[in-house]
Order: structure tokens, then C-alpha cells, then sequence
């Protein structure tokens, strides 16, 4: 299908020229005639030029975007959230990772997630609303178990379901057959009924 701008990835680069279908004339027509206004081709031009099949397909086309000054060495970057910061030339993958790592920027996003921690992630375009990021935090939960009677805090990670209070009582607890039970987890001695169990 048509677009306004288009975004190619040629997908070889090898020492061999070994090109797969780019050497084909018409898939290399018909992928040069998406976009509408804009098209950007990410490839290794040197393997395009060494293949002993593709080359007649691909010179006259390197040449045309090199006497335009269209072939350089790393792609323009911006981020979305932040684009008066400027651009950043990616030459490799390594450099896409660096500088613009989950698709934003450097600058941390530390915007408040509704468990209240802030977002550990770098700047990010995608889940602005932190839903994903929310169900992987992993710092210490906040929260109060929903059946401890002291609002001990949950020693679970904030991820995680608080399930019952895991907090240790510093005491010795009376149990209904009249032994005692030292130091006690609170969920098990919160009521009556996990007295007995106990």
C-alpha cells in the first residue's frame, strides 16, 4: 500500500553481495513506488553494488541518490515528546539503543505511576499512560494487606498481589490449645480462626 513517507529496510549486508530478491527488477519497482512524498532506505549500499546479479538494478539507482547528496552514513532522529532537544545521527544498532532507548530519548520519564512510584524508564512515546509500565514495577509495595488489623506495609514488590501480611511479630502469641508461638507471620494470627489453624 501507499504512504506519505515510507520507511525501508533493505535487510542485506554481507561481504558476498548476496542480495535475495533485491536483485529482481520489478520488486525493486515496486518498492520504490510506495511512498507518496518521502521515503527513507536503510541498507549496506557496498553490498548492493557487489552483486553479480543485482547490480545492474541497483548501481544506476546508488548513483542517482549519491549525485543528490541523498546517501549518508546514520539516520536523523528525533524524539517525539521532546523535539527541541534537538536531532541524533544512529549509525548502529548500538547507537539506537544509547540514544534512543524505547523509542524516546535520555531524559528519564519519571512521571508518577498510580501506585505512586515514579516510572524508572527512560523517556518513552509508547504507554504514555504507564498502564504496561504500572504492572512492572518492582518497587516496594505500598500497599496494606487487605486482612491485617496493624496496616502493617506489604513486603511483597509492587507488581505482585499482597496476599496475606508477611509481617513477623516481634512477640510471643497465646494460641486457643494454650501453647505459644514466638515471633508469628501477622496473617496467621491476625483472627480467631487463623489461630486455630496455627
Amino acid at each position: 500500500e501507499e504512504s506519505d513517507i515510507v520507511v525501508i529496510s533493505l535487510v542485506r549486508s554481507n561481504a558476498q553481495g548476496s542480495i535475495g530478491f533485491l536483485k529482481e527488477e520489478q520488486r525493486v519497482n515496486v518498492l520504490l513506488s510506495r511512498a507518496k512524498h518521502g521515503m527513507y532506505l536503510l541498507g549496506n549500499s557496498k553490498t548492493l553494488r557487489l552483486s553479480q546479479k543485482g547490480k545492474h538494478v541497483w548501481n544506476p539507482l546508488i548513483e542517482i541518490f549519491e549525485n543528490a547528496g541523498n546517501i549518508v552514513e546514520s539516520f536523523p532522529t528525533v524524539c517525539q515528546l521532546h523535539p527541541n532537544d534537538g536531532i541524533s545521527y544512529c549509525t548502529t544498532l548500538q547507537d539506537f539503543r544509547i540514544q534512543r532507548p524505547n523509542g524516546g530519548c535520555c531524559r528519564p520519564c519519571n512521571a508518577r505511576l498510580s501506585c505512586g512510584h515514579a516510572c524508572p524508564l527512560m523517556c518513552h512515546p509508547t504507554d504514555r499512560s504507564h498502564i504496561v509500565t504500572h504492572k512492572q514495577c518492582t518497587q516496594p509495595c505500598r500497599r496494606i494487606p487487605l486482612k491485617c488489623p496493624h496496616n502493617h506495609p506489604c513486603k511483597r514488590r509492587c507488581n505482585e498481589e499482597c496476599g496475606p501480611c508477611l509481617h513477623v511479630l516481634d512477640e510471643e502469641v497465646i494460641l486457643p490449645c494454650g501453647h505459644t508461638v514466638t515471633s508469628p507471620t501477622c496473617d496467621s494470627v491476625c483472627d480467631a480462626t487463623s489461630r486455630k489453624k496455627l
